[in-house]
């Protein structure tokens, strides 16, 4: 039986600054795309199946996480704005080209996992810029178009669409997102009477459209709903809004930067990222109240990002721009011993972060925890430890995202990470 041992709190008194810039932009990596168009969305199924889509009809699906791709045959020649995959074979994606809006729009499907693909029709030939299905049945496309909304809606898979337009509202509509079978969420903007952004929701399927009063608001590109509840959404001058009621009401999250963000994902209501204009990434681990900036230093504008989980994820953008995030490569072994475990709170920390050592007959002066940068460089060792807690200060190791190791001579008891806030 595991028994806890003494507690007693130890300071790290170590002076080792460096800028969570700078660890920041080692780990996202660079992969080969095998492409050199500009690439607009990314989805992956698991922790190896992936796809994405872009300019030239351009279609690419990777079986490795990423480190390979394969050009997809998609028989169209205009950018491939949005994809939409409801399992490793079934997907859609569709077609937009912004200066062409009224004659671009297309939506084809794929039930073998992009082998082959076939052209759907529906009622307008105008760009889509945004895809969603809750189901093999049930889903929403929706576009650019400058006069009445315009969303179309299947229910039977996309062999038929049914246009739900609204001659109340008026604007592009970037992106859709269906959170059930009845309710589902749109965001874009209108250039009449003026400039502004807009959400719209729909609670009965998309038979009416409502427009959720948001104050004037920038333009929006992209939004998320992890839940029933949670939900985000992101667009000009930085803005992110968030809302944890069911778009009852959306609140501004302040990210610090004035840079423009076309994509978001989230893969729990805590841990998300956003990206953009100018190679701009941020990830929040506490539903976006705060951002640690990864902003890669490129000026390659990003357009679509996707987690899979906080210690994975994927972003695509221009030039054929694409990025992996993978912390599971840095801290492989995490459970190595089963005689010990290790509680590391808060997560993410603030000023400092407690680390908890539980374990079965352990002397602790023979446990060393090593802290390193995401590059693999060591920056703190601390040696023959006087308990089971231990303490590490803000102002000794400085902020960004940081990995650890519990060694006990050259055995790892345990790796993990931890994010120290600015």
């Amino acid at each position: 039986m595991k028994r806890v041992l003494f507690s007693v709190f130890k300071s790290i008194l170590v002076i080792l600054f460096f800028a969570s810039n700078g660890v920041a932009q080692q780990q996202w990596r660079v992969l080969d795309s095998g492409v050199d168009v500009d690439l607009y969305a990314i989805q992956f199924l698991d922790a190896e199946i992936g796809y994405v889509c872009g300019d030239k009809g351009t279609v690419l699906k990777s079986t490795d996480a990423g480190s390979t791709w394969t050009t997809l045959a998609l028989t169209s020649t205009f950018p491939v704005r949005a994809l939409c995959f409801i399992s490793t074979n079934e997907g859609w994606v569709v077609t937009g080209d912004v200066d062409d809006s009224d004659v671009s729009g297309q939506i084809w499907k794929t039930s073998d996992g992009g082998n082959t693909w076939v052209q759907q029709e529906f009622s307008s030939t105008r760009a889509r810029l945004g895809i969603s299905f809750v189901s093999s049945t049930v889903g929403w496309a929706c576009g650019a178009r400058n006069g009445p909304l315009d969303i179309e809606a299947t229910t039977d898979g996309g062999a038929t669409y049914n246009s739900q337009s609204s001659a109340s509202i008026f604007g592009w509509t970037y992106g859709i997102k269906a959170v059930s079978v009845d309710t589902i969420w749109s965001i874009g903007g209108t250039y009449f009477p003026a400039l502004s952004g807009f959400i719209l929701y729909s609670t009965n399927g998309g038979n009416q459209w409502r427009q959720r009063a948001t104050g004037n608001i920038p333009f929006l590109y992209a939004l998320d709903f992890v839940d029933d509840l949670t939900g985000f959404t992101v667009g000009e001058q930085g803005a992110v809004y968030a809302t944890t009621d069911a778009g009852g009401t959306w609140v501004p999250r302040s990210t610090g930067i004035v840079n423009v963000l076309r994509s978001v994902s989230f893969s729990d209501p805590m841990h998300g990222l956003v990206c953009g204009d100018g190679g701009s990434i941020l990830r929040t681990s506490d539903g976006g109240e705060q951002w640690l900036d990864e902003s890669l230093s490129t000026e390659i504008d990003l357009n679509g990002i996707f987690a899979l989980d906080a210690d994975r994820a994927w972003a695509v953008g221009n030039n054929g721009s694409i990025l992996r995030f993978d912390n599971a490569t840095h801290i492989a072994g995490e459970a190595v011993a089963d005689d010990f475990s290790v509680i590391v709170y808060p997560v993410p920390a603030e000023g400092s972060v407690m680390f908890y050592f539980e374990a079965d007959a352990l002397d602790m002066n023979m446990i060393t925890v090593r802290v390193c940068n995401t590059n693999g460089v060591e920056v703190l060792r601390v040696e023959e430890l006087a308990s089971s807690q231990l303490v590490i200060d803000r102002r000794n190791i400085g902020h960004g995202v940081f990995i650890y190791d519990v060694l006990r001579g050259g055995e790892r008891l345990h790796s993990g990470k931890f994010i120290m806030l600015k």
